[in-house]
């Protein structure tokens, strides 16, 4: 572990957090298919994508 300090305090300056390296990564899949085997792409795109679309969303009202 160690300690930066690269995280905004709100006030202009900056504060401190603890971080370490990175797990690495042995498989990544997707949809229950290899994606990424090591570091090396496997070709295989199993997923979807998911374009965002408007939503109109409730107003909430406050409880009497």
């Amino acid at each position: 572990m160690e300690k930066r300090y690269d995280v905004p305090d709100g006030e202009g300056g900056t504060t401190w957090r603890f971080t370490g390296p990175p797990a690495p990564m042995r498989l990544t899949m997707v949809n229950g298919v290899v994606t990424f085997d090591g570091k090396a792409f496997t070709g295989a795109m199993p997923g979807h994508y998911l374009a965002p679309r408007a939503v109109a969303v409730p107003a909430l009202e406050a409880a009497e």
